[in-house]
């Protein structure tokens, strides 16, 4: 592991056990959708913290009718093979983020929620700092994210070298993940025969969601 790396790796378990320092499982959510990122951020919360501790956590996914197949079934494969069983909770397919957090936090009183957003994502330009409020209109938690200062290089370079399972879209030109609808393959990654390399190939850090139509 580079040393650099490692240090990502340190800096983000020690904010992870700060978490758990400052606040009661029941009182930590962690967003899974079986996306490269949640993965990676899952594999840092199983090192950092026992499973019977994360057994206590509100982990959850934010279903959406038009899921990649593939994406579904990987993380319904992880939590029961990889988690070891571990409950998921599935919150509203019909329902839009904010909408599904809002019922969420009604059933379960959060106080901060785990994510796998790092700064170079869409959603990660509306925070500085890895741990943050929620903005006005969203439920009041602080997010957590583990890797917000990660690269995608860092997160696939970190898979590899711990052999970290990942949905098969991954391999097959899918550089990032979002609904069927809007995601393809990314064009850099295809090959002259029409075949695509694997999303870990993509030497181009912020050409990572060139394959998605919308944000």
């Amino acid at each position: 592991m580079s040393p650099q790396l490692m240090d990502r790796v340190n800096a983000s378990e020690y904010l992870i056990r700060d978490i758990f320092k400052r606040y009661a499982p029941s009182e930590i959510g962690v967003a899974f959708n079986g996306g490269k990122d949640s993965v990676v951020m899952f594999e840092l919360l199983r090192s950092a913290v026992t499973a019977p501790v994360l057994a206590q956590c509100c982990i959850f996914v934010v279903e959406h009718n038009d899921e990649f197949d593939e994406l579904r079934k990987f993380r319904a494969w992880y939590m029961q093979e990889v988690a070891r069983g571990l409950p998921l909770v599935h919150q509203g397919a019909s329902q839009d983020m904010r909408l599904s957090l809002w019922t969420l936090t009604e059933k379960h009183p959060l106080k901060v929620v785990f994510m796998g957003t790092r700064k170079t994502d869409p959603h990660g330009r509306y925070q500085k700092e890895a741990v943050e409020k929620t903005t006005p209109g969203w439920p009041d938690f602080l997010r957590a994210c583990p890797l917000f200062h990660w690269s995608v290089n860092d997160v696939w370079a970190y898979t590899r070298l711990m052999c970290i399972p990942q949905c098969s879209l991954y391999e097959s030109g899918y550089s990032s993940v979002g609904r069927s609808a809007d995601t393809n393959r990314n064009p850099l990654l295809r090959r002259d025969d029409g075949s695509y390399r694997p999303a870990w190939e993509l030497t181009c850090d912020n050409a990572e969601r060139e394959g998605r139509q919308t944000e």
